[in-house]
């Protein structure tokens, strides 16, 4: 299984300009990747993704069925950047809580 943030819902269009997501030519700006870029050290082992362009993207109109989705921790793993927008069919459930240790 992954976790991802879903970004983006059918019919939107997506764009990254340097780092930036765009929804509909709007920028997306969140608090939570500030926190995750600045305050929580990584921990696990870096996987490989070769020479995949990962700060700017193509415009991408979201089909139908199908939500596009962003890791936290973008320079470090696979999302829709990479896989393609994600079908409702593969999505297993929602993460609502977050439980602190």
């Amino acid at each position: 299984f992954m976790l991802r943030r879903v970004i983006a819902l059918p019919g939107e269009q997506i764009q990254m300009h340097d780092r930036q997501v765009y929804i509909d030519n709007q920028p997306l700006y969140s608090v939570w990747e500030q926190t995750i870029q600045s305050e929580i050290e990584y921990t696990g082992s870096p996987i490989n993704l070769g020479s995949v362009r990962r700060d700017s993207t193509a415009a991408l109109i979201v089909p139908a069925g199908s939500v596009y989705v962003l890791a936290d921790r973008r320079d470090r793993t696979t999302d829709s950047r990479q896989m393609g927008p994600i079908s409702f069919k593969h999505i297993r459930g929602v993460v609502w809580r977050e439980v602190e240790n």
